[in-house]
């Protein structure tokens, strides 16, 4: 029986280092705490990054995330789509908390939901996200059957992502419907010119410059709309010159520069894979790297050497 009430979840939460096996450290924000037709979920801290914590409710809750686990493993991971991890028996439960409940993490990018966006980014720049977000889902071969706006995360360079992927499966198709209403209400909604869009990126970058975490003795910052970082003394050590980065894991950020190319830095701003490709994506559990290049795939591993 691999599901929970909402009260047992809630209890968790507040106590995470003795209800939890590997989630101990999990700081909850409480006040998000929620419910959807098979899951409830809180956002949360897991060591310094920003999380969403979804349980089961229902008996069918865990088929639908296993079903979406299974589709976003065979895929290729992208920016598009959201870190999405099953940690099974995670949460101790019921009468003498003698039962364990699944607990499915999520890793949101910074960003705002689609309908935070709506009327404050140009409809050419959100009309390209929808498309970009269409192709890549369409290439990984998955459909995320649920894509509402509070669903969709939209970065500070328009790019789109996926979240509460909890319904996902394997094949395309499941997202048509939505794709059309999606554009609709672009056409009718959003900034029929740019004139927001700098305001929207100065606000994103002042969220990274005041509510950034420290993450691995390193703190995004902002400055003239670019990002770069600092150690947790305030000192800068990553000069603002990036159009978009990553947090670091594992001693590695993604960076996308001012021409647009990504590539993959150290903690000191040094550059482990140049900044000359389309993508990169970073997989902090095996350390390697995929990088693309007008459609070619290449692989590097953790010092940034060709695999």
């Amino acid at each position: 029986m691999d599901f929970c009430t909402i009260v047992e979840f809630s209890r968790a939460l507040q106590s995470p280092d003795r209800l939890f096996t590997t989630l101990t450290d999990l700081v909850a924000e409480l006040s998000t705490l929620t419910r959807t037709k098979h899951f409830a979920e809180c956002r949360a801290t897991i060591m310094g990054r920003k999380a969403i914590i979804y349980a089961p409710i229902t008996p069918k809750a865990m088929d639908y995330a296993m079903r979406a686990s299974v589709a976003l493993a065979c895929s290729t991971p992208k920016r598009s789509t959201t870190p999405f991890e099953i940690h099974g028996a995670e949460m101790r439960c019921g009468m003498e908390l003698s039962r364990r409940c699944s607990i499915i993490v999520e890793y949101p990018l910074r960003g705002s939901e689609l309908h935070k966006v709506l009327h404050t980014m140009s409809h050419d720049r959100l009309q390209q996200g929808l498309e970009e977000l269409i192709t890549a889902l369409s290439r990984l071969d998955i459909s995320h059957n649920h894509l509402t706006h509070d669903n969709i995360i939209v970065d500070n360079l328009g790019n789109w992502h996926t979240i509460r992927q909890y319904y996902s499966s394997k094949g395309v198709g499941g997202d048509t419907e939505t794709f059309k209403t999606l554009r609709a209400t672009i056409a009718e909604e959003a900034l029929a010119d740019g004139e927001r869009l700098e305001e929207l990126r100065e606000a994103y970058n002042d969220y990274c410059a005041h509510e950034a975490l420290i993450i691995e003795n390193r703190k995004m910052i902002s400055e003239a709309s670019l990002i770069g970082f600092a150690n947790e003394s305030g000192q800068t050590v990553v000069e603002c010159q990036y159009l978009w980065a990553s947090d670091f894991a594992e001693g590695r950020a993604m960076v996308m520069t001012a021409e647009r190319r990504m590539g993959l830095i150290d903690y000191n701003g040094n550059y482990i894979i140049e900044p000359i490709y389309d993508e990169v994506i970073y997989n902090v559990d095996s350390g390697n790297t995929e990088a693309l290049l007008n459609g070619e795939s290449i692989m590097f591993n953790y010092r940034g050497e060709r695999i």
